[in-house]
């Protein structure tokens, strides 16, 4: 059945592809998501194997690269898909599809 997630304020969501499709819908507050085809994050985000338990996740942290350890994130192309989701947006991600989530900062939250 369908998954509900909630983020706080300053949140994120390490990049990763799930199996079915996500429709994420922005109730309040800002999120930026970046959406990579299929075939970008196989071949530059280095992806957990299968049999690990953080399968189907990027191994790179976005925010502080280790380009010798992780060397083909840095010819990693621009994502497909960059936008910020205000209050009663809403954006389909096919399943298989990368994405990466940054919750803004709401002022004067916890």
């Amino acid at each position: 059945g369908p998954s509900l997630w909630m983020g706080t304020s300053g949140s994120g969501t390490q990049c990763h592809y799930d199996v079915a499709n996500n429709i994420i819908l922005q109730l309040y507050g800002t999120k930026r998501v970046q959406c990579f085809a299929p075939i970008q994050g196989v071949n530059h985000l280095h992806v957990f194997p299968d049999a690990h338990p953080r399968a189907r996740k990027s191994q790179v942290n976005f925010d502080t690269p280790n380009d010798t350890k992780f060397p083909h994130f840095s010819t990693l192309p621009p994502p497909v898909l960059d936008v910020v989701l205000q209050p009663g947006d809403a954006l389909e991600i096919p399943a298989f599809w990368f994405h990466h989530v940054e919750n803004r900062r709401i002022p004067n939250s916890n």
